[in-house]
């Protein structure tokens, strides 16, 4: 009676042993990427769906995002995600969805970079096991080579010459000159010059006086996500180089032709005097 007993025991404990040792098979996917390509210097959300969570067998399943170049979490994202075994979603489907928020390096090469994810499970030695996904990035910035084209001391009308020197095209790109101590700005400090492809250049007209040597101006546009973006730099103006020497010439010109009349004009006087 007694050996009966303690085989069926025995059998009992076989039986939760055999159980507890069941595999855990969970599988990680990316699910989704926003924006798609990721942009340098932005942030990206990544989106995994972790499957076969609804085994007890996978006990305190612990999913995390590993940083490494050119990817860093953003401090405002989870850093991991702690999950119950036996965990359903609405729709009975054993899945469960981890976003992180990361943030792309600002000198990540373009194409596909390797991003990895750590899961383990267990509670005494637990096991764990790493999955790395692909992260596709893509330089969609655009930078710009902008000087003074021509100025108009008299009028103040200004000329900008800008170049899309970035890889990519863009659009509704928009000229400004923020306010700024030195200069006085006559109508509009904005200027919507439209798109401009790489490698191509444009130009845009204000209307300012100023004595300073810098001009502080800012380049608004929308990249191939369309997504608005600013550029802001500072153009070196050398007032000296745009005098205007033909109207000086021109003036001095017009006071030697007064002084030569007005001598005609005496010397005309005299003379009609002289034969009276």
């Amino acid at each position: 009676m007694k050996e009966g007993l303690a085989i069926l025991i025995a059998l009992v404990l076989l039986i939760n042993f055999v159980a507890a040792q069941e595999v855990c098979d969970v599988d990680v996917e990316l699910l989704n990427q926003e924006p798609y390509p990721a942009v340098q210097g932005d942030l990206v959300k990544l989106v995994f769906q972790i499957k076969g969570i609804e085994s007890t067998s996978c006990s305190n399943l612990k999913v995390e995002l590993l940083e490494q170049y050119p990817f860093t979490l953003d401090p405002g994202s989870e850093k991991f995600y702690q999950i119950k075994s036996g965990t359903f979603s609405k729709d009975f489907s054993s899945t469960f969805l981890a976003p992180f928020k990361v943030r792309v390096d600002k000198n990540a090469l373009d194409g596909e970079n390797p991003i990895e994810i750590k899961y383990s499970y267990g509670v005494i030695n637990p096991s764990q096991q790493t999955k790395s996904f692909n992260i596709e990035v893509q330089d969609v910035r655009a930078s710009f080579e902008i000087f003074v084209k021509d100025y108009n001391p008299s009028t103040g009308e200004i000329t900008f010459n800008i170049l899309n020197t970035g890889k990519e095209e863009i659009e509704a790109l928009t000229i400004e000159i923020p306010k700024q101590e030195g200069i006085e700005i006559k109508g509009a400090n904005k200027n919507i010059v439209g798109d401009l492809d790489s490698n191509e250049d444009t130009s845009a007209d204000f209307k300012l006086f100023t004595t300073l040597s810098e001009i502080k101006v800012n380049l608004i546009y929308s990249d191939i996500n369309n997504q608005r973006r600013e550029v802001s730099t500072t153009v070196a103006f050398e007032r000296d180089n745009f005098k205007l020497e033909d109207s000086e010439g021109s003036s001095l010109w017009k006071w030697i032709l007064s002084v030569l009349i007005i001598i005609g004009l005496v010397y005309w006087k005299k003379k009609r005097k002289h034969k009276k």
